[in-house]
C-alpha cells in the first residue's frame, strides 16, 4: 500500500513537474515572441540608419530628361525665325558614391541605371570638382563649335577652321619636315578641312605608308605652299597604328572667340548648369531651324544626343543608353544619336528603346540632316542672306 502511494504521489509530482516546465516554456516562448516583435522594427531601424553612413565607391548614372534646346538659345542682331518643333537636348544624371540601400537597388533591381567604378569615371589624378569644370569648359566649346558649323552651313560666316601644326615630336616622322604654324591642307591628294579631319586620315593609314603633305607656311611675312613626302611612323604603345608626330589644333580653336565676336549679330547660350560636349548636335541642329526658313524637323520633336566638331563629325558620348530612357519617357518618337558609341551602351540603346524609341544613327551633320527630312523636315533651301 505504501508502495502505491509512493507511485502516485511520484505520478503527481512528475504531472506537476510537466505542467510548470510547460508553463515555463510558454512564458518563454511568449516573451521570445514579444521580444522580437519589438526588436525586429528597432533593428531594421539601425540597419537602415547604418547603410545609410556606408558608401560605394562608384558613380552611378540614371534616366535625365529632355529639354528643348531653343530655351537656351538667345538671338539677336539678324532674323530667327523659330519653329513649333523642338530640338531636344537629351540629359543624364550623374550621381557619386550612392549609400548601400541605394547601391543594392541599383545593382540588382533598378535597370535603367549605369554603375561604374570612381577610378574608371573620372581620369586619372582628376578631381571631382577638376572634372566639374572640365565638363563646363567642354559645354562652352560646344556651343562655339554649334555657332561655327551652323553658320558655316547656311552661308551666314566664315571661319578659319584649318588645320595648324602646334607641336612636332622630335624624332617623328615629321620632325625636320614640318614646323609649329604650318597650316596642313591636303594628306594623301585629299583636302584636309580640320583637325578632325586630318586626324582621321592618318587613322585610316598603316605605319611605313608614303604620305604627301601640302602645307602652308609662312615665309618673310608671305604664305608659302609646300608639299612633302615621307612615311608615316607607328605609336610607340600601339605599333598598329600610324602617326605623323605632330599635335595639331584647329586655327579656330587658337581665336575663335574673335572671330565669333566680329561678326554683327550676336549668338548667346545659357547652359542652365548643364555640362559636357554631348550638347552639341542639338545647338547645332537649333541654330540652323532658326536662322533658315522652314521647318527642319517637320512639326515633330526630335532627340538629340552627340558632340559636334570642326568638319561636322558627330562623335561618341557617355549615358547613351539612360538618355534613351528619358526619351521614352518624355514620349518623344525620334532620337537622333552618334554613329559610334562604346559596344556594350549600342547595344543597351537598342534594348532600352523598346517600341517607344526610334533609334537613328549619325556619323556626321549631313547624316542628320538627312535623316530630318527623311522624317519630314524641310531641306534647307533659302538662307537668311540670300
Amino acid at each position: 500500500m505504501s508502495d502505491n502511494n509512493a507511485s502516485l504521489t511520484t505520478a503527481m509530482s512528475e504531472g506537476s513537474n510537466n505542467t510548470s516546465d510547460q508553463r515555463v516554456h510558454s512564458v518563454a516562448s511568449k516573451i521570445r515572441k514579444y521580444f522580437t516583435i519589438a526588436f525586429l522594427p528597432a533593428l531594421v531601424f539601425v540597419s537602415f540608419i547604418v547603410g545609410l553612413f556606408i558608401k560605394f565607391d562608384y558613380i552611378v548614372i540614371l534616366p535625365g530628361d529632355t529639354q528643348d534646346a531653343g530655351d537656351f538659345v538667345e538671338i539677336s542682331g539678324i532674323e530667327a525665325q523659330p519653329t513649333d518643333s523642338q530640338a531636344l537636348l537629351t540629359t543624364a544624371i550623374v550621381r557619386q558614391r550612392p549609400f548601400l540601400w541605394e547601391y543594392l537597388w541599383l545593382k540588382y533591381v533598378d535597370g535603367d541605371d549605369e554603375l561604374t567604378p570612381l577610378e574608371e569615371f573620372f581620369p586619372q589624378e582628376t578631381s571631382a570638382e577638376e572634372f566639374a569644370e572640365m565638363n563646363i569648359q567642354e559645354m562652352t566649346n560646344s556651343q562655339d563649335l554649334a555657332r561655327v558649323m551652323a553658320l558655316e552651313l547656311l552661308g551666314l560666316a566664315k571661319f578659319d577652321i584649318q588645320a595648324t601644326v602646334a607641336e612636332v615630336v622630335e624624332g617623328s616622322a615629321a620632325d625636320g619636315i614640318l614646323e609649329p604654324g604650318d597650316r596642313v591642307t591636303s594628306l594623301f591628294g585629299k583636302d584636309v578641312e580640320s583637325r578632325d579631319d586630318l586626324v582621321a586620315q592618318v587613322g585610316t593609314a598603316s605605319p611605313g605608308d608614303e604620305v604627301e603633305v601640302v602645307f602652308d607656311r609662312m615665309v618673310d611675312d608671305e604664305v608659302e605652299q609646300i608639299t612633302e613626302t615621307f612615311n608615316l611612323g607607328s605609336d610607340p604603345q600601339d605599333e598598329t597604328r600610324a602617326l605623323m608626330g605632330i599635335s595639331v589644333v584647329d586655327a579656330a580653336e587658337l581665336g575663335i572667340d574673335e572671330q565669333i565676336d566680329d561678326l554683327d549679330f550676336d549668338i548667346e547660350f545659357d547652359a542652365n548648369d548643364i555640362g559636357g560636349p554631348s550638347a552639341g548636335l542639338a545647338l547645332t541642329i537649333e541654330l540652323i531651324d532658326q536662322l533658315s526658313e522652314g521647318d527642319l524637323l517637320g512639326g515633330n520633336d526630335v532627340a538629340f544626343t552627340g558632340t559636334i566638331r570642326f568638319g561636322g563629325a558627330v562623335g561618341s558620348v557617355g549615358g547613351a543608353p539612360q538618355k534613351t530612357v528619358g526619351v521614352g519617357n518624355a514620349g518623344v518618337k525620334y532620337f537622333i544619336i552618334p554613329e559610334v558609341l562604346p559596344d556594350e551602351d549600342s547595344e543597351l540603346v537598342d534594348d532600352f528603346a523598346q517600341d517607344k524609341v526610334e533609334i537613328i544613327r549619325v556619323s556626321n551633320l549631313d547624316e542628320a540632316l538627312d535623316a530630318l527630312e527623311a522624317i519630314g523636315g524641310e531641306p534647307i533651301g533659302v538662307r537668311l542672306n540670300s
